[in-house]
């Protein structure tokens, strides 16, 4: 069973883009999934630096990382632990990119199945880097995507008029990274439902399509919600319960207004992308 310290040992390949670094957040109980995202990077003949998941289960409440009253106002529903360990976990890998001499950063969960032209797009997307702060590499719904511009044949810069959760494949530059230090915590809401809420955090927020990293979701995920079974064997946390309808009517108004200001926003990015 390799240690602690053994999980941190990657072999030596060379970096994706001279100022860009690969973040690859890791349980140190997940030491299968690393030995996957091993192999998975082996073939694209990229490297990455691995970050040491915060395990929720592990947390004690209350904690200083979590504003309690705010997340059950904003989110409406009880907190699971594995929430915070999620905050952390990528607040952790945030920070060292901001420690590092790169401009740019890859934060990715280590459920992330990358495409075979990922590197490509990335280096796209970098080429384009004054059009963005973030940009999501992942796509779980719709999110009624607007084009901004193309970045190879295949993929386009878009941005988001709704809602696009998930947290599993992101770029982010310096600015990104010093908002998100500056902010993030106490959580008060789950990370990504927080992170790319660019109205708030004065960032231009944007994403890819077709998605360039797409969810493993055979594997299920252990850093975030954590009720989903893994190979550990433990037992999943149990799932967040729903406050009664009449408590979650502040949540019902948070994010109606978060729809409204994403919507407005995404359109002002989108001109400014195209035009300014």
């Amino acid at each position: 069973m390799p240690t602690p310290a053994d999980l941190n040992v990657e072999p030596e390949l060379p970096p994706m883009h001279p100022a860009c670094g690969i973040y690859l957040i890791n349980l140190d109980r997940s030491p299968d999934r690393l030995e996957t995202q091993r192999e998975q990077f082996a073939k694209l003949g990229l490297s990455f630096e691995r970050v040491e998941a915060v395990d929720g289960s592990g947390l004690t409440f209350p904690h200083p990382d979590l504003d309690e009253k705010g997340f059950l106002r904003r989110h409406g529903k009880t907190i699971n632990p594995n929430e915070l360990g999620c905050t952390l976990s990528h607040m952790r890998a945030i920070r060292m990119f901001g420690d590092s001499n790169n401009d740019f950063a890859v934060i990715l969960e280590d459920d992330a199945d990358l495409a075979d032209d990922f590197e490509q797009v990335v280096e796209a997307a970098i080429a384009q880097a004054n059009r963005w702060d973030m940009v999501k590499l992942n796509q779980r719904h719709s999110g009624m995507p607007l084009t901004v511009s193309q970045l190879t044949p295949d993929y386009s810069l878009v941005t988001y008029l709704a809602k696009q959760s998930g947290a599993v494949g992101y770029l982010i530059n310096r600015k990104a990274a010093q908002q998100y230090i500056k902010n993030l915590l106490p959580m008060r809401v789950p990370y990504d439902h927080e992170f790319d809420r660019g109205h708030a955090y004065g960032l231009r927020v944007f994403g890819v399509l077709p998605p360039v990293v797409k969810d493993n979701l055979a594997a299920g995920s252990t850093i975030g919600y954590g009720y989903v079974s893994d190979t550990t064997g433990e037992k999943p946390v149990t799932k967040p319960r729903k406050l009664p309808r009449y408590k979650r009517i502040p949540a019902y108004i948070y994010r109606s207004s978060e729809a409204l200001l994403r919507f407005f926003t995404a359109g002002k990015n989108a001109i400014a992308a195209r035009f300014g």
